[in-house]
């Protein structure tokens, strides 16, 4: 990978990985990344040469992404899957028993696709047109496609993010924005059981601050399988920090 700076969001996706101990040599399923390769500058870092398989429904980002992935993750397979996440077929379109399920504020993409028939821009206008109504049909299919999903895929580990961004904090765009905020809790109250830092969000007021997006309350980290290691250099996705904590055991 070349040298260039690493945004924020993506140090935040290298802590959530290494904190879950994802094999190096693992299978990850990427949900809507769009064309910024957020979790792929993560993967990338860690040295990951797995699986990655991708999932975005616009043909156009898919094989923008998909290269992008390629570059950056020379040792990696790098699948893609051109399809929206509930008309994914597991065990055809994609391998069961993955061992990451993962997603970066992708959930208000998918609810305003769920009920348009396509994921719009933040520059484009319909919100003046939807109805609470609308936004709770969105998401509701949503959170279904998610639940089917982890069902199917058999995931050891899920982590998505939904956190407060500055365009759709602006007035207008708060039903689009809080529709994400409501389908994150709603599947951090199916997953509850397995997840850790998931506290409640409380108020959805915007910071600029790139540090406040790790807060608890715009993510769900479940863990459904126990990873079980013993030694750093036992081929997962260990930080130099949990480097440390492993050593002074």
């Amino acid at each position: 990978m070349s040298e260039q700076p690493i945004r924020p969001i993506s140090r935040i996706w290298i802590n959530r990985l290494t904190a879950l101990r994802i094999p190096i040599d693992g299978t990850v399923v990427e949900v809507a990344p769009g064309q910024e390769p957020k979790i792929g500058t993560a993967l990338a870092v860690l040295g990951f040469v797995g699986t990655i398989v991708l999932i975005e429904p616009d043909t156009n980002a898919a094989a923008a992404i998909q290269t992008i992935y390629r570059q950056m993750l020379p040792k990696a397979s790098v699948g893609l899957v051109t399809k929206q996440l509930q008309d994914v077929q597991a065990g055809t379109d994609i391998s069961t028993s993955i061992d990451a399920l993962v997603a970066n504020h992708a959930l208000d993409d998918m609810i305003m696709s769920c009920i348009l028939g396509h994921t719009p821009c933040p520059s484009d206008d319909p919100y003046p047109s939807l109805t609470p109504v609308d936004y709770s049909r969105g998401t509701k299919a949503t959170v279904l496609a998610w639940k089917t999903a982890i069902e199917t895929m058999a995931p050891g580990s899920l982590i998505v993010s939904q956190y407060p961004v500055r365009i759709l904090s602006k007035p207008g765009f708060e039903a689009r924005q809080n529709s994400g905020f409501e389908a994150l809790d709603q599947l951090k109250n199916i997953y509850r059981r397995y997840a850790s830092q998931s506290g409640s969000r409380g108020g959805s007021d915007y910071r600029d601050d790139p540090r406040w997006r790790e807060d608890p309350r715009w993510w769900l980290i479940a863990r459904f399988r126990p990873t079980g290691i013993t030694d750093p250099g036992a081929g997962y996705l260990i930080g130099a920090g949990q480097q440390r904590a492993l050593a002074e055991d």
